[in-house]
């Protein structure tokens, strides 16, 4: 129980870390800060169901690869289906790397 709160608790700073770095001005970073630890929206903002479908998949990705269900069936894995099953993962990946490009905080200075 004790990792469980020392992992969310960094998580947590991590998060109102990036909100600090990544805000174009205080007024915004206090609205993302005013949702993100005080639970509190203009009510405008949301997370669209397939936000929570993604959230969902990737919270069931990690607990599969961290109790190591998959390790038999990919120890199966002749090389070239192996390869096959890598490429297609990198395909998706890349599918979802955005194709514009912002600049980052420490660039505006």
């Amino acid at each position: 129980m004790r990792y469980l709160i020392g992992n969310l608790a960094t998580l947590y700073f991590v998060c109102v870390a990036f909100i600090l770095f990544r805000a174009e001005n205080l007024e915004t970073a206090w609205i993302a800060l005013k949702a993100v630890v005080l639970l509190q929206t203009d009510g405008h903002v949301h997370l669209p169901a397939t936000g929570w479908l993604l959230i969902a998949a990737l919270a069931l990705g990690h607990i599969v690869a961290y109790r190591g269900w998959l390790r038999p069936a990919l120890a199966r894995l002749r090389d070239w289906q192996f390869a096959v099953l890598f490429g297609v993962t990198v395909a998706v990946v890349l599918a979802t790397v955005p194709l514009s490009w912002e600049p980052f905080i420490y660039f505006q200075f």
